[in-house]
């Protein structure tokens, strides 16, 4: 079970699997291998449910996994296969706001050169200051039609101006702007069009359209001057199957 693939500054692919170990492909050998961990540090690092890989640059990987919360890894190249030097987990703590506000961790992106954005499976929306190394979180509000539409979140996209989107087993989320220091998010739901109101993931074309994953078939949202058209295909339309 793969969850994801990234390719890092070297060209090497990180994968992410749904069992305990972090794999590599090396392009040069044509090979997998996988992540060496010594014995020292087995029993403090659980690499395993591995659903998000950002490469920090060409010796640090921020990932995340489901129930471990996020890892800041050192990757020590030297050795034959990789092995980590040096490790950092960011996991939930009671009553602490500046914590990761969940262990489950879907999504990884950059945001800024001193922020990351986290997207997490029941604690919402992460932002978290690599520097400080202190996470802000937004969440659900209960009527405020600005924040997010669930606390539920599967995955992230920036767009290429800058536009923050989440997706979430209750519809997309666009970050328009920020008021009074608070986010501002519309919404795109099945009301709006969507097939299906869980976003599993999101890319963006070469015209800047937007391409949904769900779970019943493809979504285009096709950005217009003043607002949106959202074309759904689905197996009818040929696709192999609806989940995506």
């Amino acid at each position: 079970s793969v969850f994801t693939i990234v390719k890092d500054v070297q060209g090497e692919l990180w994968v992410g699997t749904d069992g305990k170990g972090l794999n590599y492909f090396d392009p040069k050998k044509s090979k997998f291998f996988t992540l060496h961990i010594d014995d020292t540090l087995q029993k403090k690092i659980n690499l395993s449910s591995i659903y998000a890989i950002l490469p920090e640059n060409s010796n640090f990987l921020w990932v995340g996994t489901s129930g471990y919360g996020m890892y800041k890894l050192e990757i020590n190249k030297s050795t034959k296969p990789y092995s980590v030097k040096s490790y950092k987990q960011f996991i939930f703590k009671e009553n602490d706001p500046n914590s990761l506000s969940n262990n489950i961790v879907y999504s990884i992106i950059r945001d800024d050169a001193t922020h990351l954005w986290i997207a997490t499976r029941g604690g919402g929306l992460n932002r978290f200051n690599v520097q400080t190394e202190k996470f802000h979180a937004f969440r659900f509000t209960p009527n405020n039609p600005n924040a997010l539409s669930s606390d539920d979140i599967l995955c992230l996209y920036k767009d290429q101006k800058g536009y923050l989107w989440a997706g979430t087993s209750l519809g997309l989320n666009k970050l328009t702007k920020y008021k009074d220091h608070q986010p501002v998010f519309i919404h795109f739901t099945e009301k709006e069009g969507l097939p299906n109101n869980t976003i599993h993931g999101i890319l963006e074309d070469n015209q800047n359209n937007l391409w949904l994953s769900t779970n019943k078939g493809i979504a285009k949202i096709i950005k217009e001057k003043k607002s949106f058209r959202i074309i759904a295909y689905n197996k009818k339309d040929g696709l192999q199957n609806n989940e995506f």
